[in-house]
């Protein structure tokens, strides 16, 4: 395998820290992450997809992760059997912290950053839902108004 320096630039390292072997590209993948990853490749490998592209983490030289785009395609002999594979990795970590940051203020208040509207509306419906599946489970709701705690207006 080859790793371009910009790819061990991305992950923090110099050019001679990291080898040659599949293992020093999957053995940095968050754990979390390393069987979907494996099994995105898997599936492009045997050819079920026209490409590989997968979302993961990748452990950084700081111990720390950085979210990454891996993307690559398999170069196929006449037979159809992957003899190589081309491929590149982006650092997205900007992006995925944007992103669990509008996830987050658009089901918390933004002031108090409590649970909003939304997010209760959600998780009293899943509640319900495991309630019509599961007889046993109960749940229940306590609404105070404000209003009815001045002075019993």
């Amino acid at each position: 395998m080859y790793f371009a320096p910009r790819w061990k630039a991305i992950i923090g390292h110099d050019d001679a820290e990291i080898g040659k072997s599949p293992d020093d590209w999957l053995g940095r993948v968050h754990p979390d992450d390393v069987e979907r990853v494996q099994a995105e490749l898997d599936n492009h490998l045997a050819g079920r997809t026209p490409h590989f592209e997968s979302e993961h983490r990748m452990q950084h030289a700081d111990g720390g992760y950085k979210w990454v785009l891996s993307r690559g395609v398999a170069i196929r002999d006449e037979d159809g059997k992957p003899t190589r594979m081309a491929g590149s990795m982006s650092n997205i970590t900007d992006r995925k912290v944007a992103e669990e940051r509008l996830v987050h203020d658009a089901l918390h208040d933004g002031l108090t950053g409590l649970p909003n509207r939304a997010l209760f509306l959600d998780r009293l419906a899943l509640s319900l839902k495991r309630t019509a599946r599961q007889p046993s489970h109960r749940c229940a709701v306590l609404f105070l108004d404000p209003r009815s705690l001045q002075g019993g207006q």
